[in-house]
């Protein structure tokens, strides 16, 4: 892999800001920067354990909406 990308994140549960990290590497520069365009124009969703809100995910090819 030539490319690697690394997306910060915060999110808000209940008045509290938590944080999250997405990385991905790319072989083709063109495709990592198609997955960061739709990261940067989101919306962006992050989803996250209720129990744990600290813990969560980021898909960026089922959580970016168009």
């Amino acid at each position: 892999d030539a490319y690697r990308m690394t997306a910060y994140f915060s999110y808000e549960v209940e008045s509290e800001i938590y944080e999250g990290e997405y990385t991905e590497d790319f072989r083709v520069l063109s495709d990592a920067q198609q997955v960061l365009r739709s990261l940067k124009n989101g919306p962006l969703y992050v989803r996250y354990n209720p129990a744990k809100p600290w813990d969560n995910v980021l898909n960026p090819y089922r959580d970016v909406k168009p």
